[in-house]
């Protein structure tokens, strides 16, 4: 039961992005991936390399923005993929690869990423087993820390302990905000959809938005969106905005 309370303000700020699927099935070309601008504050080219750590804030619940272009859908999906594991994860390798493969069969020059990393509190459960940046949820504050809960095995919320004698390397490009982490990767999984396909064709996009904005919906119900051009709506329906 949803209770609303008169003259009191109450909040949980999250963040509430979107893929959005509209009609338009070009492909980007190798001509306007190439033209883009790789030189800004937030990503560039030098030497072969694409600087990363000028994203390290992540995407939260604002700025109200789209991102549709081949480069700005790289940098969120590699926020996605990358930003919540450790450096010498096996699987961090795996798909940094699979990242690499791509911008060097797409841009002109790419050779490698340039990734600057940084140390990172090792968080255990109450057995001592390592506790995953994406397991955890930022909680506040407190004693000159940052704490943390995870949700465990039988469901139940606990807070995490941090391990002051171990620490690791993380790579420090910026994280999706722990509501929409996984949008992408549950995205491309119910579709069946590959990730080369994702950042080059035209009808994927991501909208960053937050539930105490709702920019997405204000547009939509303003008519400043044409939703006859709008496929779907991932997670929710576009009959629901």
């Amino acid at each position: 039961m949803l209770v609303i309370r008169e003259n009191l303000y109450e909040s949980n700020s999250s963040s509430m992005h979107s893929i959005v699927v509209t009609n338009n099935d070009d492909v980007v070309t190798h001509e306007e991936i190439n033209g883009e601008h790789w030189n800004d504050e937030t990503i560039r080219v030098h030497k072969g390399k694409i600087d990363m750590w000028h994203i390290e804030e992540g995407y939260g619940r604002y700025p109200f923005v789209l991102l549709a272009s081949f480069k700005d859908k790289l940098k969120y999906a590699m926020c996605d993929s990358l930003g919540y594991l450790y450096s010498d994860d096996p699987l961090f390798h795996e798909r940094y690869e699979m990242f690499r493969g791509i911008c060097k069969e797409l841009i002109d020059g790419f050779e490698d990423f340039n990734i600057r990393t940084r140390e990172y509190d090792i968080y255990r459960d109450s057995e001592g087993n390592e506790i995953l940046h994406k397991d955890l949820c930022y909680e506040g504050y407190e004693n000159g820390k940052e704490q943390y809960s995870y949700i465990g095995k039988d469901g139940q919320k606990y807070i995490a302990t941090m391990d002051e004698e171990y620490c690791l390397e993380s790579p420090d490009i910026g994280m999706i905000d722990h509501q929409s982490m996984g949008l992408l990767s549950g995205f491309l999984r119910k579709n069946n959809i590959t990730l080369k396909d994702f950042l080059t064709h035209k009808k994927y996009n991501i909208v960053i938005d937050g539930d105490e904005y709702c920019e997405f919906q204000k547009w939509v119900r303003k008519g400043l969106i044409n939703m006859d051009n709008i496929v779907e709506c991932y997670p929710i329906s576009k009959e629901n905005i």
